[in-house]
């Protein structure tokens, strides 16, 4: 859980819109910027016109917000920080919850593992001993074959087992925040 809290992305993220949300709130409390310029209008370099077409102008202009507009703009954006903070929040859970489900799958998965193993375990015992009472002419090849079959299904189910655990990991190490985090043995059991 703490390296999910410290790693995953998309806390980051719901961070940083808190700080535009903030950066918003803090704008819409303050004055509009006054415009400066100049316009020049009819510029004539002939000496004879010079005189009747040149217009030269500076102007400055502010904005004058009344009405309380500055006021309810900055509640506006404080209402929308205080959006983002709770959005955040619930990812943060999200996250939380993602990775306690994630866990409880992997320990289930690698439960599966090692009941699959031995399943494979007793299936490769009992060929062999099927093996070994076939030989003594104590069983029929019938008798063989379908111990070697129970051994291959009982291969499958494990491979199918070990995929399973690796997927659910490599699921729990994206939400963790961690691409390399290793698969590694869980003590805890599902019981």
């Amino acid at each position: 859980e703490q390296l999910a809290l410290k790693n995953n992305p998309t806390l980051a993220q719901a961070e940083a819109a808190i700080q535009a949300a903030e950066g918003r709130r803090r704008q819409a409390g303050l004055w509009p910027n006054p415009i400066v310029g100049y316009e020049a209008d009819g510029l004539a370099f002939n000496s004879t016109v010079y005189p009747y077409r040149n217009a030269q102008y500076v102007f400055v202009e502010q904005s004058i917000l009344t009405g309380g507009k500055l006021g309810k703009s900055k509640n506006i954006a404080a209402q929308e920080k205080a959006q983002s903070q709770a959005e955040a929040e619930a990812q943060r859970m999200r996250v939380l919850n993602a990775v306690r489900l994630l866990y409880y799958q992997a320990v289930g998965a690698q439960q599966l593992v090692d009941l699959r193993q031995q399943l494979t375990d007793w299936a490769r015992e009992a060929t062999d001993i099927s093996g070994q009472l076939f030989n003594a002419g104590q069983a029929d090849r019938p008798d063989i074959l379908t111990a070697e079959v129970e051994l291959q299904r009982a291969e499958i189910e494990l491979a199918r087992a070990k995929n399973e655990f690796s997927r659910v990991w490599q699921t729990l190490a994206a939400v963790v925040g961690d691409p390399q985090l290793k698969p590694e043995r869980l003590e805890d059991t599902l019981n």
